[in-house]
């Protein structure tokens, strides 16, 4: 099952995983929040990539092995960099997340 990503505020520039929305209901004290969705922003691609090894954006013509110390080829020899992935934005669409009594969260919609 691929990972989802959330943004907490509309307007952050990072996003967190369900173990970030759960510790961020922790740390505010919430018995439920309203995230927004990350999507993945393909009008990008052209020009910039998301690192999740470094967990930074660069420059899709620096990703390569002269220019990364990060650099790790996939299996597929097409030298592409396996830690390479789209960027991604705040799609808009909204979840909402519901603490339960046991300390997990339950993913509504």
């Amino acid at each position: 099952m691929k990972r989802e990503w959330y943004f907490i505020h509309e307007d952050d520039e990072y996003c967190v995983s369900k173990l970030g929305v759960l510790a961020y209901m922790k740390e505010n004290n919430l018995k439920e929040v309203r995230v927004f969705l990350a999507v993945k922003d393909t009008s990008l691609k052209e020009e910039f990539i998301f690192c999740k090894n470094a967990g930074e954006f660069a420059e899709r013509k620096d990703c390569n092995m002269a220019n990364c110390e990060y650099y790790t080829p996939t299996k597929s020899g097409r030298g592409v960099c396996k830690d390479r992935e789209y960027c991604i934005c705040c799609g808009g669409n909204t979840v909402i997340f519901k603490m339960r009594k046991n300390g997990s969260i339950l993913k509504t919609k």
